[in-house]
């Protein structure tokens, strides 16, 4: 993921980069709302192994078309000094008018190897990476315990299987439209006001749930909410730290990137072909699991930081 959003936020232009952002990682919320509805489907007709068999199948059909459809990144390849007539196709094919001829440089400066991590923490960037951190961390603890016991909740509280898992499937399918809303109230006002905001209003509906009955209707309206509050402000992150890395080298970038969101441990960092560091992200990641559990943690620690 944290290769799509650098691709992504290379790509668009800024106007429009915050809605983009948030509306490609709302993906990962509509899979996960639809895999709520679907195995509810399954379930009822055939074993849960056919859950297991549909997850494994359908990223195998996706698969060849990333690999056709999904673009390089050209700042990348800039950097890399592959040949201009690469890098002019590539760039055609999402409708720009280069020639084979053209020259193509990069303005940021080259950096070392050795320093790329170091950068996260120079030139004032320290605290933001730590609160980026923390609040990734807290913001996916709420989203990941929700997704694992929501369904257990709402059965204990006298739902069938099949109806739990479609209420967890709402709070997921909340996240799109969240994401977009969030996305283009960042093109417009403060990012970190936005996020903050869309966060407290998510502590305040779950909290509402916890101490308050409701029907099934209001339940799932609520639920909705909860999930368009929560997923979004998490989808508005991922539009937010781009920006932090918007004068580091771009080879590094995807890499950075994936610093910034340590929560997945080594397979992120894995992708950004840094193993150590994955390593290093998965013990993080045991921290930000321990903190999650503050109340308002996510608006106490995205609020105080803004990008420069």
């Amino acid at each position: 993921m944290p290769n799509c959003v650098t691709l992504v936020a290379e790509y668009m232009p800024e106007r429009r980069k915050g809605v983009m952002i948030t509306l490609m990682y709302s993906g990962f919320n509509v899979g996960s709302g639809l895999g709520g509805f679907i195995a509810a489907g399954l379930l009822s007709h055939y074993s849960w192994h056919s859950a297991l068999v549909f997850g494994g199948v359908l990223p195998l059909v996706v698969l060849p078309f990333m690999i056709v459809m999904l673009p390089e990144s050209a700042m990348n390849m800039v950097a890399r000094r592959l040949p201009g007539e690469q890098i002019a196709r590539a760039l055609n094919r999402l409708g720009g008018q280069f020639t084979a001829e053209t020259v193509f440089q990069l303005n940021a400066p080259p950096i070392t190897r050795s320093s790329k991590v170091a950068q996260l923490f120079r030139h004032g960037y320290a605290r933001g990476t730590i609160a980026l951190w923390l609040t990734y961390f807290m913001g996916l603890f709420v989203i990941y315990l929700l997704n694992g016991w929501l369904p257990t909740i709402l059965r204990s509280g006298g739902l069938s299987l099949q109806q739990a898992a479609m209420m967890t499937g709402l709070f997921q399918l909340g996240g799109p439209l969240g994401g977009i809303l969030v996305g283009m109230l960042m093109d417009r006002a403060s990012a970190k006001a936005v996020i903050a905001a869309t966060y407290f209003l998510g502590c305040l509906c779950l909290l509402s749930q916890g101490v308050m009955d409701f029907g099934s209707a209001a339940l799932s309206v609520l639920i909705f909410i909860s999930g368009m509050c929560i997923n979004g402000a998490q989808n508005g992150l991922q539009a937010y730290s781009p920006r932090l890395l918007s004068n580091r080298d771009p080879r590094y970038r995807s890499q950075l990137d994936a610093w910034y969101r340590p929560y997945r441990g080594y397979p992120q960092l894995h992708a950004g072909r840094d193993a150590d560091a994955g390593r290093a992200g998965t013990l993080v990641d045991l921290f930000g699991a321990c903190a999650a559990g503050l109340p308002g943690g996510d608006l106490y620690f995205v609020a105080p930081y803004e990008s420069r």
